[in-house]
C-alpha cells in the first residue's frame, strides 16, 4: 500500500532531522534560514483576494515548521478575515514533523497543506507525501518569477510539488563600525577571499578582543548555509544527486581558507566548539568584524540600535556570488481533503498584493523576481540584498542534506574539525570527507 511505503520512507530519515536539530537554538540552515526577516509590528494594509468558487470548505488544515510560524500566522490571520475558509495551523517542531507527517500518512489523516524546509522537501518528495501541482503552477500569469531553486528543489520526474513560501538565503555580514574603526571603507566589503582575509587581518589588528572575522564550528547546517555558496561562486560544487565531489580543488581552497583565518588567529577561540547557540551572539557583542549568516539575521541584528550593520553577496575565491535558498516551500498533500481549497490558498500567498502588501511590508522576503524591487525592499538596502540573492540562490541536489552537512557526526561537520581546527592533513581530511558522503549516499 502506499501509506505503508510513505512511513517506511520518512522512517529512514527520523532519526537524522531529530539528530539534527538536538544542538542549539541555530543549529541548522533549516532553524536560522526559515527565520526570514520580519518587522515587530504586522502592516495594516488587508491583501484581497477572491474567494474559490462553489461552496467552500469550513477548515483548511495547514501544518507548518514552528521556527516559521510567525510567517504562516501573519499569512493565516489576514486570510481568514477575507474568505470564508479558514486556515487552521499546527506548528510543529522540526524534530517532530517527519514522526507527525508519517503517522498521519499511515491513518489517512494528513492535513490539506504542509510546509517543510526546502533542504529537506526532496525527503517528502520521495516518500510520496505532496501532490503534483504542475499544471496548477504553470497556470498562473507569473509562474516564470516563482523563484527558480525552490521549484527546482521541489521537482521530481519534471513534476513540480511545491512552491516558496517563507524564505530566506545566505549572504555575508560585516560590522560597518569596525572597518571605519580599522581604516576600511565601509561601503567597499570584500568580494573575494583574499578581500575577506585582508579585511579580517586589519580588523583584527584593533585588538580589544576585536575578531576578524566568526563561523560556528560544530554546526554543520549554518556551515553547509554559508559554505556551500562559498563553493558554488568559485566554480565548484559538493554534491548532486548520486555525484560526490567534496574531494576538489574548490573544497580544498574552501578548508584552506578557514584553517588560515583560524591558525591566524582572526576568530575567537569559542568557534571550535560552537554548535549554533553562540553563531548570532558573538556577532552582536559588536567585536566581530565579518561573519556569513543569513536574512534572518536582519531583523536580530536590528535589534541592537548600537551595531551598524552591513551586508554583501557570499563571493567565491576570486569573484563571482552566490546563495543558499534556505526557509520552507509549501505543497499539497496527497492526503488533501480539500485540494482546491489549499491551492487557493497557496496561490492567493504568491499573488502581488499578498506578496507586497503582507509579506514585504512586514520585513518578509518575497517568492517571486518580479516583486523583489518593491517599495519596501527600497527603503531597506539589506532587505534588498536578500531578494537579490534570492534569485541566484541553489539548493543542494541532494535527500541526504540532514545526513551529509546537519548531523554532529555527519562527514561535512568533520571535514571542518578535522582540517581546521585540529589543522590536520587537508588532503587526507578531504579523502575521508569523500568516503563519507559516498557511504551515505550509497546506504552504507
Amino acid at each position: 500500500m502506499r501509506t505503508s511505503r510513505v512511513v517506511i520512507v520518512l522512517a529512514a530519515v527520523l532519526t537524522l532531522v531529530v539528530g539534527a536539530c538536538g544542538g542549539g537554538a541555530t543549529t541548522a540552515p533549516t532553524e536560522p534560514a526559515a527565520s526570514a526577516p520580519s518587522a515587530a509590528t504586522p502592516s495594516a494594509a488587508t491583501p484581497s483576494a477572491a474567494t474559490p468558487a462553489g461552496p467552500a470548505p469550513s477548515e483548511l488544515s495547514v501544518w507548518v515548521r514552528e521556527d516559521t510560524q510567525a510567517f504562516y500566522k501573519l499569512l493565516a490571520n489576514e486570510y481568514n478575515k477575507t474568505h470564508e475558509t479558514k486556515v487552521v495551523l499546527t506548528p510543529i517542531r522540526q524534530a517532530d514533523l517527519v514522526t507527525k507527517v508519517s503517522s498521519a500518512a499511515a491513518t489517512g489523516d494528513l492535513p490539506d497543506v504542509v510546509s517543510t524546509d526546502v533542504a529537506f522537501v526532496k525527503s517528502f518528495l520521495n516518500a510520496g507525501i505532496y501532490t503534483d501541482i504542475t499544471g496548477r503552477i504553470s497556470a498562473l500569469p507569473y509562474a516564470s518569477t516563482i523563484l527558480p531553486a525552490y521549484l527546482q528543489a521541489s521537482t521530481k520526474d519534471g513534476a513540480q510539488f511545491a512552491v516558496p513560501a517563507a524564505i530566506d538565503v545566505s549572504t555575508l555580514f560585516y560590522n560597518k563600525k569596525l572597518f571605519r574603526q580599522a581604516g576600511l571603507d565601509p561601503e567597499k566589503p570584500p568580494t573575494t577571499w583574499d578581500e575577506i582575509l585582508k579585511d579580517a587581518r586589519t580588523i583584527n589588528a584593533l585588538g580589544g578582543g576585536v575578531k576578524g572575522y566568526y563561523f560556528a564550528g560544530r554546526c554543520g547546517g549554518c556551515n553547509g548555509f554559508t559554505m556551500l555558496p562559498m563553493v558554488w561562486a568559485s566554480g565548484g560544487e559538493v554534491v548532486a544527486g548520486n555525484s560526490v565531489t567534496v574531494n576538489s580543488p574548490e573544497v580544498r581552497a574552501l578548508v584552506k581558507f578557514y584553517r588560515q583565518m583560524w591558525a591566524d588567529g582572526l576568530m575567537p577561540s569559542g568557534a571550535e566548539t560552537d554548535g549554533g547557540e553562540s553563531w548570532t551572539t558573538a556577532f552582536q557583542t559588536g567585536k566581530i568584524g565579518i561573519a556569513p549568516y543569513g536574512g534572518f539575521a536582519v531583523s536580530v541584528f536590528a535589534a541592537d540600535p548600537t551595531l551598524e550593520i552591513g551586508a554583501t553577496l557570499i563571493p567565491g575565491s576570486t569573484g563571482g556570488t552566490s546563495s543558499f535558498a534556505g526557509g520552507d516551500v509549501m505543497g499539497i498533500t496527497t492526503g488533501a481533503k480539500n485540494p482546491d481549497a489549499a491551492w487557493a490558498f497557496i496561490q492567493w500567498m504568491l499573488s502581488d498584493k499578498v506578496q507586497l502588501d503582507l509579506i514585504a511590508a512586514n520585513g518578509f522576503l518575497v517568492s517571486r523576481t518580479d516583486l523583489a524591487d518593491n517599495k519596501y525592499a527600497q527603503a531597506n538596502p539589506l532587505i534588498a540584498l536578500h531578494n537579490r540573492a534570492a534569485a541566484i540562490a541553489k539548493v543542494p541536489d541532494t535527500a541526504f542534506f540532514n545526513e551529509l552537512f546537519t548531523n554532529a557526526s555527519g562527514p561535512w561537520n568533520l571535514l571542518m574539525q578535522e582540517a581546521v581546527f585540529k589543522n590536520g592533513d587537508i588532503d587526507v581530511a578531504l579523502q575521508h570527507a569523500q568516503a563519507g558522503f559516498e557511504a551515505i549516499i550509497a546506504g552504507r
